[in-house]
C-alpha cells in the first residue's frame, strides 16, 4: 500500500528513527510511505527496500537500499544529476564533485589534478602537496584516557612552499575546517620562529580566494591586534581590510585590554 504524511493513521513511535518502529492504524507498516520529495518503502514496521529522496527540480538526491531498518548501501547525487557519493554496506565510500572528478575512495583522498590530496589509516592521516610531496601529517584516535590525539609533524620546507595551494585546493566539502585548523597551528609555529615570515604569510591569507579562509585570518589579525604588521592596505586587499577593522571594533567593545600575542620585529 500507499500512503502520505499528511495520513493520520501513519506514525513513526521512535521519533529519532524513521526507519524502524513504523506502525499504520497501530499495527507494523508494510508498503511505501511518501513525504513531499521523500519515499520510503518499509516490510513490518522497518525500512525495507529503496528509500528515494529527489531535489526541487525534480532531479534524484539520494537513493538509499534497506534491510530490515539497517541501510546497506546506496548513492547521493549533486543537483546537477552527477554522481556524488557511492557506499556499500561496510560504509567504504567513493565521493565525486559537482564536476564529476573523484575525491575520495575509501581512506584515499585526491585533489582535482588526479595526485592524492590525503590518506587516513587507522591512527594516522597524511597529506600531500598537489605534486606528490608529504606536507605533514598527524595523529588520530583518542588516548587512554579518552582524550583526542592532537599531535601533528609538519614538513617545514613543504608546508612554505604549498600552504596557499592546499587552503585552495579542499578535496571534499566537510574538510575545510580541518584543513584550516592544522595549516593554523602551523602559522603559529612559524610565529615563534620567523615572526617577518609569519606576517607575510598572513598578509596571503587574509586575501586568499578561500573565503573561510579569508574569514578566519580576517578575524585572528584582529584579535591578536596585527593588523599595523600587514603588508599595508592597497586596491587588492582593501575588502580583507575593511573585515578586519570590522572585527577590530567588535573585539575591541568585547574585551578592549584581551592579551595578544608579542611581537618582536
Amino acid at each position: 500500500m500507499k500512503t502520505k504524511s499528511i495520513d493520520a493513521n501513519f506514525e513513526f513511535r521512535n521519533e529519532y528513527n524513521r526507519f524502524n518502529s513504523v506502525f499504520y492504524k497501530g499495527e507494523p507498516f508494510s508498503g511505501t510511505f511518501e513525504d513531499g520529495n521523500e519515499s520510503i518503502q518499509y516490510k513490518n514496521g522497518a525500512a525495507h527496500g529503496t528509500y528515494i529522496i529527489k531535489f526541487d527540480n525534480g532531479n534524484l538526491q539520494a537513493k538509499e537500499e534497506y534491510e530490515e531498518g539497517n541501510c546497506i548501501g546506496g548513492e547521493w547525487y549533486h543537483e546537477n544529476g552527477k554522481l556524488s557519493t557511492k557506499w556499500s554496506e561496510n560504509f567504504e565510500y567513493t565521493r565525486w564533485n559537482a564536476e564529476g572528478i573523484l575525491v575520495q575512495k575509501k581512506n584515499v583522498y585526491y585533489f582535482q589534478n588526479g595526485q592524492i590530496s590525503h590518506i587516513q589509516n587507522d591512527q594516522t592521516i597524511v597529506y600531500y602537496s598537489p605534486e606528490g610531496d608529504e606536507v605533514y601529517r598527524r595523529g588520530i584516535g583518542k588516548t587512554n584516557e579518552g582524550k583526542h590525539i592532537q599531535n601533528v609533524e609538519y614538513n617545514h620546507l613543504m608546508m612554505d612552499k604549498w600552504f596557499y595551494e592546499l587552503l585552495k585546493e579542499v578535496p571534499c566539502e566537510n574538510s575545510d575546517g580541518n584543513r584550516i585548523h592544522w595549516i593554523h597551528r602551523w602559522t603559529w609555529e612559524i610565529f615563534e620562529k620567523d615572526q617577518k615570515r609569519y606576517f607575510e604569510i598572513v598578509s596571503k591569507l587574509i586575501n586568499h580566494p578561500n573565503e573561510k579562509v579569508r574569514i578566519h585570518y580576517c578575524n585572528l589579525v584582529a584579535l591578536q591586534k596585527f593588523v599595523d604588521y600587514l603588508e599595508p592596505e592597497n586596491e587588492s586587499n582593501r575588502e580583507a581590510f575593511r573585515l578586519i577593522k570590522a572585527n577590530l571594533e567588535k573585539h575591541d567593545k568585547i574585551n578592549p585590554n584581551r592579551k595578544t600575542k608579542e611581537v618582536n620585529l
